[in-house]
C-alpha cells in the first residue's frame, strides 16, 4: 500500500500522519505524529560514518603525495632507471580518490532531525527537497501540521 505524501524523497515522504522511511516508494517504517517527541531542521553532516571516510581519505592523500613525492624525485635521479607510466598514473589516481573522500566527509547540508518519546533517533537528508525548491514550504508544512510537537526549523 502507498500513501499520498506531500514531501517525497527516494528515503522518505512526510504527510500529516507523520514522517514515513520508504524503500522503493514502499513504506517500511513510520514515526507518526503521535509518536514524535521532537522534529529538528539544522544543518548537519550527510555522511554517517563522515569522520571514518575523513580518516581514510587523508591517509589516502597522504600516501598519494608521498608516492607522487618519489616519482618526481625518480625523474631527477639517473641512478633509478625506468619509470613506468602505471606509477605516475597510481600517484595521481591516489591523489584524486583521496581528494575525494575528504571533500565528500566534509560536505554538509540541512538535515531533519527527529527524536520519538521512545528514543528512536533518526536523521534525514533535505538535499533531494532542496534540489525541488520545496524547502521552505517543508518547513511551514511541519510548523503547521506537527503542533503538538517540539519543533526546531
Amino acid at each position: 500500500m502507498t500513501d499520498n505524501y506531500n514531501f517525497e524523497t527516494s528515503e522518505y515522504g512526510i504527510n500529516s500522519k507523520g514522517i514515513h522511511l520508504l524503500r522503493s516508494r514502499y513504506n517500511y517504517k513510520s514515526f507518526l505524529a503521535k509518536d514524535i517527541k521532537r522534529i529538528r531542521i539544522a544543518k548537519g553532516m550527510e555522511l554517517n560514518n563522515w569522520i571514518v571516510i575523513l580518516a581514510i581519505g587523508v591517509g589516502i592523500l597522504i600516501f598519494g603525495i608521498k608516492y607522487i613525492n618519489e616519482v618526481y624525485q625518480a625523474l631527477f635521479d639517473d641512478s633509478y632507471g625506468k619509470i613506468y607510466i602505471e606509477e605516475i598514473a597510481m600517484s595521481i589516481v591516489l591523489i584524486l580518490t583521496g581528494t575525494y573522500f575528504t571533500y565528500k566527509s566534509l560536505t554538509s547540508g540541512n538535515q531533519i532531525f527527529i527524536e520519538t518519546y521512545s528514543g528512536d533517533k533518526k536523521k534525514l537528508s533535505l538535499q533531494d527537497i532542496k534540489k525541488q525548491n520545496l524547502e521552505s514550504e517543508l518547513r511551514e508544512f511541519i510548523r503547521t501540521h506537527f503542533q503538538n510537537i517540539q519543533v526546531e526549523v
